[in-house]
């Protein structure tokens, strides 16, 4: 059937169409697929780090709130990893902020949390 030109004819431009339509559209259904992905895996990244931010508000705020030496309890009872966060986003708060002055009180609590004197 494919020794007459007319019908080899036929029969590339078939092949052609055939194969080139379905491969564009699915790459196209890829890339689209892959960047409302890409969207909602920014939405939900953006979405934990205002949780993280407001959790470590709260902290930031209950820690101020309470005395010197409970303070320092409190945070020698804090894991490092939370002790950490907290000094990170206390350290990334805006200059003017009137908290920022308290992260140099963190940091230096927190390392006597870490590593007590030992004389004491």
């Amino acid at each position: 059937v494919l020794s007459s030109p007319a019908s080899r004819c036929q029969y590339d431009q078939d092949r052609l169409t055939k194969g080139q339509a379905q491969p564009k559209r699915r790459k196209r259904d890829d890339t689209a697929a892959a960047v409302a992905k890409k969207a909602t895996n920014e939405a939900q990244k953006n979405a934990a780090s205002t949780r993280t931010n407001q959790v470590l508000e709260r902290l930031r705020s209950l820690l101020q709130q309470t005395e010197k030496k409970q303070r320092a309890d409190l945070l020698a009872n804090l894991p490092i990893r939370l002790q950490k966060a907290l000094v990170d986003f206390m350290e990334r708060l805006p200059k003017e902020h009137p908290h920022r002055t308290e992260v140099v009180n963190l940091q230096h609590n927190s390392a006597e949390a870490v590593a007590p004197r030992r004389g004491s």
